[in-house]
């Protein structure tokens, strides 16, 4: 069989039959000959028109009403045959029962007019098609002498054309809705030819053409209907299209309204916006729709690209009414009726726009309301006196008036991070950007000034008019120098040139027209509230700034600041920036505002902080997370005036939050300024050092802040440093016996040690942390000191010894309710578990440490668990799967800044690829790994490195390399005293002496490496020995021991769920069976 009949098998060509006007039959565009009798075709109208499966009775006494059952019975098998012919396998038939079944792609217009009936139309373009066939049911078929199926295919057809007008109407109703008039018009011109005396159908064509400015056209449909009613039926219209009639003279005898300003530049983005307000105005009950939002926001642009695009739904089309030309309180009436073309009058000024209206199908535009809300009642009273009107306004503030729609807009769509510009047009915000950078430089290509484009889109915050003046900068500066100019000060965003009205020739210019409409009381709220950054919530705003809900609310609804859906405000970046400065204005209300904003947040951190390691950690994090910003800047303050109680207050809470989430950069940052103004805040001393001369309370906050970086530059990557800092803490709080700092200093000390492999000094270091934790009666602290010297019995591989102090730890965690340090024991004890063999074990505990990671939000926590289910996934042989979780790890652990971790998961992925094959690959991972093992000081980790360095390189057969690394590792190992890594540094050697045929080394390098693996009670390393052994014993000639060997090694990894091991094993005994042979 070809492979096109294969296909043609498996994917039947499309049916294509049409039944209405001539009959068409194609089968994947192949015309097909009809059925050959009447009856034969009247039988696939039938089946066509059909949802269900026919009775045969019901068919043969349609159809051969007078034949004998026999006959009849005969007769239809006939006619089945020759459907078959052109329809195959769609033609089902049994016993009892017929029916055509469909496939997709098939095009049977009598099944889209059905399938269109019950709602369920899936191609509305082929239902158009089909719509558009002149003729009826069967075009030509006659039944002479028949008059029992003449009168059946009468009824039919009149069923048909019934249901062909009505599917007619309502697409040309969607067509319309979709801005199709021309397919609108030729689908309502096909159901009057099928239904000509539906008046309302008439009225629609009507209404289409004299939309569109067609009145003549649009009468003389009215004229065609009135004669065709009185000559066939003898009625007269209908009132309501008399009516019709009347309103289009009008029309046509009215001068056109003051139409939308013609725009000369590409309407960009918004598209959800106009969906939206699309859907609105095909509604008739949504009569008064505002568009709503800051200055700059781009609603009059809007404003006018919907008129445009729903000028033909409105038969007196659309008025526009600019009102920003008027000063606040001016009368609008006269205003309307220019615009409305009114002539002069001696009526009342409203009464004369009413009138003016009147009847007439008008969508008018308000644009820029928020100047004039004292006359609010106008727009009121014109939707009351004139029921067909529509009203869209922009407005800085919403109306406020029974059934006002409103949309309130803020920024286009940006750029997601820095670095996206290649593809930035995918971007509303971007897109809106290179459209006027383009008209300022034709060149201007957005792929050269990447990262500063989205970083720009994103500071604007993708306010259009922003966007727009940006654009204009390109001039003199490139996007990067626009940046840098916008953060120093929001005022330099102004108009180069005048292609921009007053009221847009700046953000400045923007700011004002809103801070003029103002009350006093609100002009110093929006002031104080210029302290805040990336949004508050009401008891901050109260707190900070003294504001009631009632101000909130007010500021709000005049766009001003925006309630988020979680319940907080934000007010947009520009426009702080210049609430700001209108703050600045009062020197002693700033000092005191900021001071309380200082106060505020710095309490909530203390506050908040202190739950970050327990049950309530992520509603913690949950309440800090969108306030960083801002704590940021009330630690800032904090700093420049001096107020270190309110830093030490909230310090602990900082670390915790860092330790957690990250990134580790931030917090150095952070910690480093304050460290820097303790030391320049020292006074003069003759004899004595800048650290002794600080006041007590603030050398032990600078004695904290040491050990704490000390901690953040250890995790890092920057161990000499971090050294360096850890001395300088408790060099400073041993004098004054600060206990907390010296615990944690300790502490940190004792990582650093440890980092190093040097064991008995981390042992000291962390029995003084846990000494000095008591004495501070500090249960976190004693509770890290603890788990640490926990951990040296792992590294000494007294696993017995960590299992028992780690579990008694795990209980009194949970007892005091630290969380976090829950979670790194339960990894830890997967970690033994797993090195055990005990699997199911590893991943109970492992379950319950992504629980408490997911529950914390601790990002450090979800790495260390990501890390052990890919060390699970690699020994069960699942390459894919340890690949995915290790590689997820390593970019988190790159995104918070977490060298040390980074640098187990670069080592981890290395590990993977090397058992997947992927040589070059690990190789270039390793190097880079081994790199910051070393710079770090991660002495266990660089001795793991280059040990996998070795078995790379011999991989490769490379052996001289081999050994070299080698050559570097094992004193590592033999110096932190480590037997799982001595273990891991024997059997590669023995490796490479096997491949070597060096077979008496290769047995004592695997002798040595089976004792260290028994110290280390590693049974999987211990198979992996035996593996070797197994090969050694073949490479001998002892095929008979091998296979022992092999047998035993590879029953047992199937117990440990070894997946690696057993294929291993498995072709290892392969090649026993070959040498055998």
């Amino acid at each position: 069989m070809s492979a096109t009949e294969s296909r043609n098998r498996t994917e039947p060509e499309p049916l294509e039959l049409g039944l209405l006007g001539p009959l068409r039959l194609r089968r994947g565009g192949v015309a097909l000959p009809p059925p050959r009798t009447a009856k034969g075709r009247a039988l696939l109208a039938l089946l066509a028109g059909a949802e269900r499966a026919l009775p045969r009775e019901h068919l043969m006494a349609l159809l051969w009403e007078s034949a004998p059952p026999e006959k009849a019975s005969g007769s239809l098998r006939v006619a089945l045959s020759d459907l078959r012919r052109a329809l195959g396998d769609r033609l089902e038939a049994d016993r009892s029962h017929l029916r055509l079944r469909t496939r997709a792609g098939d095009r049977i217009d009598l099944r889209l007019l059905v399938d269109w009936e019950a709602g369920r139309l899936e191609d509305p373009a082929a239902l158009a098609q089909a719509l558009a066939v002149e003729g009826e049911l069967l075009e030509g078929l006659e039944f002479a002498g028949a008059p029992e199926l003449d009168a059946w295919l009468t009824a039919e057809r009149r069923r048909w054309a019934e249901l062909r007008a009505r599917a007619a109407l309502d697409q040309a109703e969607v067509m319309q809705a979709d801005g199709d008039l021309a397919g609108a018009e030729r689908l309502l011109r096909r159901g009057l030819r099928l239904a000509p005396e539906r008046e309302d159908a008439r009225r629609r064509l009507m209404r289409l053409l004299a939309r569109q400015g067609r009145f003549d056209e649009a009468l003389a449909q009215h004229e065609a209907g009135r004669r065709a009613l009185e000559t066939e039926l003898g009625l007269l219209p209908e009132p309501a299209t008399t009516a019709l009639r009347e309103r289009i003279l009008a029309a046509r005898s009215r001068p056109p309204a003051s139409a939308p300003p013609a725009t000369s530049t590409a309407f960009v983005g918004r598209e959800s916006e106009l969906i939206r307000l699309d859907a609105w105005l095909r509604q008739p009950d949504k009569r008064l729709l505002s568009l709503l939002g800051p200055g700059g926001v781009g609603k009059t642009r809007l404003a006018i690209e919907l008129a445009e695009r729903n000028r033909d739904r409105f038969l007196d089309g659309v008025c526009y009414v600019e009102l920003d030309r008027l000063e606040p309180g001016a009368p609008i009436e006269p205003e309307l009726a220019r615009a409305l073309r009114v002539g002069s009058s001696s009526a009342e000024p409203r009464q004369q726009v009413l009138q003016a209206i009147g009847e007439r199908e008008l969508l008018l535009v308000l644009d820029n309301y928020e100047h004039l809300m004292g006359q609010v009642e106008l727009c009121a009273s014109l939707l009351a006196g004139a029921p067909r009107l529509r009203i869209l306004v922009t407005s800085r503030e919403a109306l406020g008036l029974p059934g006002e729609q409103r949309l309130r807009l803020s920024g286009l769509s940006l750029p997601e991070a820095a670095g996206q510009a290649a593809d930035a047009e995918r971007h509303d915000a971007a897109a809106l950007f290179v459209a006027a950078a383009r008209r300022i430089r034709p060149d201007f290509d957005p792929r050269t000034e990447s990262p500063a484009l989205g970083e720009l889109c994103r500071q604007l915050e993708g306010l259009p008019l922003a966007l727009e003046l940006a654009a204009a900068w390109l001039e003199v500066a490139d996007c990067r120098g626009i940046v840098e100019t916008i953060a120093l000060d929001a005022r330099r965003l102004e108009a180069v040139g005048s292609g921009f009205p007053a009221r847009h020739s700046s953000i400045e210019a923007v700011f004002e027209g809103s801070w003029r409409l103002l009350m006093p009381a609100e002009r110093l709220a929006l002031a104080r509230l210029g302290v805040f950054r990336g949004g508050f919530d009401g008891p901050a705003a109260q707190s900070v700034a003294g504001l009631d809900l009632g101000l909130l609310r007010s500021l709000a609804r005049k766009s001003l600041i925006d309630r988020q859906p979680e319940g907080r405000y934000r007010m947009h970046a520009l426009l702080r920036q210049l609430a700001e400065a209108r703050l600045a204005e009062q020197p002693a209300l700033e000092q005191a505002v900021r001071d309380r904003h200082a106060e505020h947040y710095l309490a909530l951190w203390s506050d908040q902080g202190a739950r970050l390691f327990g049950s309530d950690a992520r509603i913690a994090a949950e309440r800090l997370a969108p306030e960083l910003d801002n704590a940021l800047s009330a630690w800032r303050r904090a700093l420049s005036t001096g107020r270190f109680e309110l830093l030490e207050a909230s310090l602990e809470a900082w670390l915790r939050f860092f330790r957690l989430r990250g990134p580790y950069a931030q917090a150095l940052v952070l910690f480093e300024a304050a460290a820097k103004a303790l030391a320049q805040d020292a006074t003069a001393d003759v004899g004595r050092g800048p650290r002794d001369r600080l006041p007590l309370a603030r050398r032990r906050l600078l004695g904290r802040l040491q050990g704490y970086r000390a901690y953040l530059l250890s995790r890092s990557g920057q161990g000499d440093r971090a050294a360096r800092l850890a001395a300088e803490s408790l060099a400073l709080a041993g004098p004054i016996a600060d206990a907390p700092a010296l615990a944690f200093g300790h502490w940190v000390v004792g990582i650093l040690a440890l980092n190093e492999g040097r064991l008995e000094a981390a042992e000291q270091a962390f029995r003084i942390g846990l000494e000095a934790g008591r004495q501070a009666a500090h249960v976190e602290l004693q509770a890290e000191n603890r788990w640490q010297l926990a951990v040296l019995a792992y590294y000494r591989d007294d696993l017995d010894g960590f299992e028992s102090a780690a579990g008694a730890l795990l209980e009194r965690c949970q007892a005091l309710d630290l969380r976090h340090l829950e979670g790194r024991l339960r990894e830890s004890l997967a970690s033994v578990l797993s090195r055990r063999g005990n699997q199911s074990g590893a991943r109970a505990h492992l379950a319950a440490a992504h629980t408490i990671s997911e529950a914390m939000d601790d990002r450090l926590g979800a790495i260390n668990v990501l890390g052990s289910l890919a060390e699970l996934a690699l020994h069960a042989g699942e390459l894919d799967r340890a690949t995915a979780l290790v590689t997820d790890a390593l970019v988190q652990s790159l995104d918070i800044g977490a060298e040390e971790s980074a640098v187990v998961m670069r080592w981890g992925l290395a590990t993977i690829q090397l058992a997947g094959g992927q040589i070059a690959s690990a190789e270039a991972g390793l190097q880079t790994c081994h790199a910051a093992a070393v710079a770090g000081g991660y002495r266990y980790w660089e001795a793991c490195t280059a040990t996998s360095m070795a078995q790379a390189a011999r991989m490769r057969g490379d052996g001289p390399a081999a050994e070299a690394h080698l050559a570097r590792a094992r004193p590592l190992w033999d110096a932190i005293g480590h037997a799982w890594g001595k273990a891991f540094a024997w059997l590669e050697l023995g490796w490479l002496a096997l491949a070597a045929a060096e077979l008496d080394r290769a047995a004592d390098a695997l002798a040595r490496a089976a004792r260290h693996a028994r110290e280390a009670k590693d049974p999987i390393r211990g198979l992996q020995v035996q593996l070797a052994l197994g090969r050694l014993d073949l490479a001998r000639g002892q095929a008979v021991d091998a296979r022992r060997r092999l047998e035993a090694a590879g029953d047992d990894a199937v117990r440990l769920g070894a997946g690696l091991l057993v294929v291993a094993c498995r072709e290892a005994l392969v090649d026993c069976a070959r040498a055998s042979e």
